[in-house]
């Protein structure tokens, strides 16, 4: 082994996997990407139901399907929403009522989109 292969290895050896950093990661991946990915889906659930009923898809059953489907999985990510709230101490999910809610909610559009 030559010089360079010995101090990458060295290197990679001195480096201790720790669970904080992977911690650190995860919560950093949860505050950040998860919001922009359920505004992405949101809105790309929006135009796929706009254009299947708008236009002369609308006619089709499996337009009606699709559209459907559009509609439940923006309601998911809506409740998603609605949970990741509560790491920016948003307490919305905790109040009495609206937890009741938003855990009804969970079921309904989370067995409506694998139905």
């Amino acid at each position: 082994m030559d010089n360079t292969t010995v101090s990458i290895v060295g290197a990679i050896d001195d480096y201790k996997f720790s669970y904080g950093n992977v911690n650190r990661i995860l919560g950093l991946l949860q505050k950040y990407y998860l919001p922009f990915l359920m505004v992405a889906g949101s809105l790309g659930n929006f135009l796929s139901m706009f254009v299947l009923l708008t236009t002369k898809m609308r006619r089709s059953s499996s337009s009606l399907y699709l559209a459907a489907l559009a509609f439940s999985d923006t309601g998911f990510l809506a409740r998603t929403f609605i949970n990741w709230l509560q790491h920016l101490d948003i307490q919305i999910a905790n109040q009495q009522v609206f937890c009741q809610m938003v855990s009804y909610f969970a079921f309904v559009f989370g067995f409506l989109s694998s139905w």
